[in-house]
């Protein structure tokens, strides 16, 4: 397994927990968003989480957790075990921290580092392409058009 990549504080993340369905099945994901993820070493991840989140009840009965990281310069998702590390802060008691233990690393950046090339024309196709739809559903008799809810033209439709 290729060694976690560093990334620049701040960073934002996705924690990705299991939720344990009694069947063996992996059950029903469910993503949290996080602050301030900290590379501990080439292998573990350091997190905290609020001791109300249910997230905490999920990594305790299946631990498989999956993180996306992102921060300038940086995409990936580390996936592995999480384990709480602690289960108070110092100076922060209700919160704990969650150690992940990563198996596996996705870099989400083409060729190794980010690829901004071509960025403002795939959001071109993709704002064409809800336009589209969108207009498919008001012939189908579904949602009102945006003229017809006062809203008026959108900036760059026509």
């Amino acid at each position: 397994m290729p060694s976690l990549p560093e990334w620049p504080s701040p960073a934002t993340a996705d924690l990705v927990t299991f939720g344990a369905d009694g069947t063996g099945d992996v059950g029903e994901l469910h993503a949290i968003p996080v602050s301030a993820p900290v590379r501990a070493d080439e292998r573990t991840i350091l997190l905290s989480l609020h001791h109300s989140r249910d997230s905490l009840a999920r990594l305790r009965a299946r631990p498989e957790v999956a993180l996306l990281v992102r921060a300038e310069g940086c995409a990936f998702t580390a996936h592995g075990t999480a384990r709480i590390a602690a289960r108070a802060m110092a100076g922060a008691p209700d919160w704990c921290a969650v150690e992940i233990s990563v198996s596996q690393v996705d870099d989400h950046r083409e060729g190794g580092r980010e690829s901004r090339d071509g960025l403002e024309d795939r959001l071109g196709t993709l704002r064409q392409l809800a336009a589209v739809r969108q207009r498919c559903r008001v012939a189908a008799g579904g949602l009102p058009t945006d003229r017809q809810e006062g809203a008026g033209p959108r900036p760059g439709a026509g």
